[in-house]
């Protein structure tokens, strides 16, 4: 039997990015070719590749416009290397696009997989500048051969219902931990308090809303409430000053996922899965601190109507809320007791353990790769 290793062209905007990490490693060890061309970053450290890569330079966070003359300047060098690949496999729109550009010349296209993890709120809106973005996404996913999705919710709410795009070809792979990392994982040696309630808020610190509510928390807790921050702050203008200046407010750096992951969530009681900005999105959006905390058996702070806090809602794995008004938020954490915490940690124990950690999920996308070819 004729043995299935393409060659899978991966174009990367950020090398270090755990997720993009997660899908190239989970699929090098399913014996498939994976050859990588990636951009650097400056703003956070993460896991090295299974596999070498080659660099297309630096780029900055945010600055979309900015990157247009490092795209172009890399034009060459993924056209050469799309040359002998059989898929193009590109992680955002923007190395979607990159991908098709190269491409153009080619008698053999390769075939496309654009995968999705954000609907970043410039698709949304209604000015002109969303409607040309919304355009170019519906342009490259009516080119892709499969468009793979973080949470059903992007294939459902944007590619159907916004672009009207029925007839493409979607795969959700969340955000799930690798199987690898069971046997990593340790017991929390940390006991629950009735005096102290640690809530860890970690990975990409956007959300200025949750800020605000989270240190006005701490402060407004008499100590009650400690707050652990691990990742990187990114448009919060008071971080550092506040880090600084709140008691019980900790900021202990960047990490590395998944190497870190179990001492930064064995140090907490509770982790903070919300995300109030975004628009749409952060409705949609499967976060990772939902699977992380439940891997980890940590309860979570979820948001009423979000696709993470129905999950929490109905499993009964932490407190839930609207977010209408912070005081009540704050009233509610600061009066959570050990008996609630112990009770949520139990039913996070009792959930299936393909809830957080994959299974087979690559195995299909291989899969679905094959039957491309034949």
């Amino acid at each position: 039997m004729h043995q299935f290793k393409p060659n899978v062209l991966f174009l990367n905007p950020s090398v270090t990015f755990y997720r993009f990490v997660k899908r190239i490693s989970a699929l090098n060890a399913l014996n498939i070719n994976c050859i990588v061309l990636a951009y650097e970053r400056n703003h956070y450290p993460g896991k090295e590749l299974p596999v070498k890569f080659t660099s297309l330079g630096t780029i900055a966070q945010g600055a979309y416009f900015k990157r247009v003359g490092k795209f172009i300047n890399s034009v060459k060098v993924v056209r050469r290397n799309l040359r002998t690949a059989d898929f193009l496999y590109a992680f955002g729109l923007d190395m979607a696009i990159l991908g098709w550009i190269a491409s153009l010349l080619f008698q053999k296209k390769p075939r496309i997989i654009y995968e999705v993890g954000d609907i970043r709120e410039i698709f949304l809106g209604l000015d002109m500048i969303s409607r040309v973005a919304r355009w170019l996404d519906k342009f490259i996913s009516k080119r892709a051969r499969l468009i793979v999705v973080t949470s059903s919710a992007f294939a459902e709410e944007y590619f159907q219902n916004r672009l009207q795009l029925n007839n493409i070809k979607i795969f959700e792979i969340e955000n799930k931990l690798d199987q690898g990392l069971l046997e990593k994982r340790i017991p929390s040696e940390r006991q629950i308090s009735l005096n102290k309630l640690v809530i860890g808020y970690f990975g990409v610190i956007r959300c200025e809303r949750s800020w605000l509510l989270l240190k006005k928390l701490v402060k407004n807790s008499a100590g009650r409430v400690v707050l652990n921050i691990y990742g990187v702050p990114i448009n919060i203008p008071s971080f550092e000053h506040d880090c600084n200046g709140i008691e019980h407010l900790h900021y202990y750096g960047s990490y590395t996922s998944p190497d870190d992951l179990p001492m930064i969530y064995n140090g907490v009681d509770l982790v903070w899965v919300v995300g109030l900005h975004g628009g749409d999105n952060h409705y949609w959006a499967k976060r990772c601190r939902y699977y992380e905390a439940g891997f980890f058996n940590k309860p979570m702070i979820g948001q009423l109507n979000t696709m993470d806090g129905k999950i929490i809602k109905q499993n009964a794995l932490g407190p839930v809320f609207d977010f209408k008004d912070d005081q009540t938020v704050i009233n509610s954490i600061k009066s959570i007791t050990k008996e609630q915490l112990e009770q949520w940690t139990n039913n996070i124990v009792n959930m299936p353990e393909n809830s957080f950690v994959y299974t087979d999920e690559h195995t299909k996308l291989r899969e679905l790769m094959r039957r491309m070819i034949n």
